[in-house]
């Protein structure tokens, strides 16, 4: 499927399906068809099919061999030609009116009808026929069936809740990518959602992205398709971490937040906000002052489950309080490097103390107007934070989808509170 958006470091390698559907494949001995005879059947019948009716209803010139390729010695099915196809078709169509677009749409309706109608015969229905065809070629007819259904949607500009095209996948049986995402140490809960959110094209990306915490790190197997239980916290037994380059973490002690400091600012109707000071002398020697937000300050937006939390006290390990300046400091050009922005976090921006509760709910009341005040708002999320700079922004944004940080209400919250909505311009990863 390399007609789709490149992953960078992907988990597994590419989709590859063998190209099967020419010559004749002997049945094996019982005289049913051999899972090889079954994949080349489907390959004639479904997926070279598909792509034949792509280009058909393209007005594109096109061979079928283009799509098949030597590699190794054998013969792989290739999907990047579609990409040239796609493109030459969306701008022939640009100009077609709405009432032929939506004619041509519903030429495809008996396509994927009946591509939908194998599925449902053959794969799921009937035991005594159900077929056992490979997950990949499976997968492949798949993708490259929806890739038809929303490259048609997109080039005859109807809006998906109005397309007459059928849903594609398997209802009863399971999903053939479900056993990606167990692989990489998935929670079912976010297995559950993406499934209920993404087509099998969008699954398919998400069960390339490799999970850089998952492994052995936190178990999820605990966790159900309603709820993860490895990320809820308890504070009871929840510990503040230390950064993973922490150069001294025997020496490395916990800079406060003055809370009475926090608490009068709240009082008289603003927002504290943090300034890291650093000693001119020893920069180990860090202090953080409490200020009304009158200077541009950046709002931070993390998961407590990562350990940039602190239920006890208005402090982080100092490792913790310099990452965080260094962060933000990046979100601002050279040119204003001489405006030091302030933070606001949490951690140490709402009281924890006991005695300090009313102040606390204050805060929490306050969250719009702080994340709306804010200059910029930065997403701390450590897998997201594992990415290459350099990926797709299709990758991209399926790395926020799929990420803890959009699957927890607070966070989800922060992200809406922030002012520019709908297109979030001040939310920086």
């Amino acid at each position: 499927m390399d007609h789709l958006p490149e992953i960078q470091d992907p988990a597994f390698a590419p989709l590859e399906t063998i190209d099967q559907s020419l010559g004749p494949i002997r049945p094996n001995r019982e005289g049913e068809p051999s899972p090889e005879k079954v994949a080349a059947f489907l390959q004639a019948w479904l997926f070279f099919r598909l792509l034949h009716n792509i280009l058909e209803l393209a007005d594109e010139e096109g061979e079928l061999e283009e799509f098949a390729q030597w590699s190794g010695g054998r013969r792989l099915v290739t999907t990047l030609p579609l990409r040239k196809h796609l493109d030459k078709w969306a701008s022939r169509e640009d100009n077609r009116s709405r009432v032929v677009c939506l004619q041509k749409l519903l030429t495809l309706v008996p396509i994927l009808m009946e591509l939908c109608s194998f599925f449902w015969k053959y794969l799921e229905r009937h035991r005594k026929w159900r077929l056992s065809p490979p997950q990949n070629v499976i997968l492949s007819i798949l993708i490259l069936g929806e890739t038809l259904k929303n490259a048609s949607i997109f080039v005859w500009r109807l809006p998906p809740e109005n397309s007459p095209l059928p849903p594609l996948g398997l209802v009863y049986r399971d999903n053939p990518i479900k056993e990606r995402f167990t692989q990489i140490g998935c929670c079912l809960n976010e297995v559950t959602m993406l499934t209920d959110m993404m087509d099998y094209i969008g699954l398919y990306i998400a069960s390339m992205l490799k999970r850089p915490f998952n492994n052995g790190q936190r178990s999820h197997s605990t966790c159900t398709a309603q709820q993860c239980n490895a990320n809820q916290v308890n504070e009871s037994s929840y510990e503040t971490k230390q950064t993973k380059g922490c150069l001294n973490p025997a020496d490395c002690p916990y800079i406060f937040a003055d809370d009475q400091e926090v608490s009068a600012i709240l009082q008289q109707g603003q927002i504290p906000v943090i300034k890291i000071l650093y000693s001119p002398v020893d920069k180990n020697e860090v202090e953080l002052r409490v200020i009304p937000s009158s200077s541009p300050y950046v709002a931070i937006s993390h998961v407590w489950a990562h350990g940039l939390g602190n239920p006890t006290t208005n402090s982080l390990p100092r490792c913790q309080i310099q990452r965080l300046d260094s962060l933000t400091q990046e979100l601002f050009s050279p040119m204003s490097r001489f405006v030091l922005p302030a933070l606001w976090i949490d951690t140490l921006c709402i009281s924890v103390h006991e005695s300090l509760r009313d102040k606390r709910k204050l805060a929490i009341s306050r969250m719009a107007e702080t994340y709306g005040k804010a200059d910029q708002v930065l997403i701390i999320d450590r897998d997201l934070m594992q990415a290459s700079r350099n990926c797709s922004r299709t990758e991209t944004a399926t790395r926020v989808l799929c990420s803890d940080w959009m699957r927890r209400l607070w966070t989800l919250q922060e992200a809406v509170l922030t002012d520019n909505r709908p297109n979030c311009k001040k939310l920086r990863i």
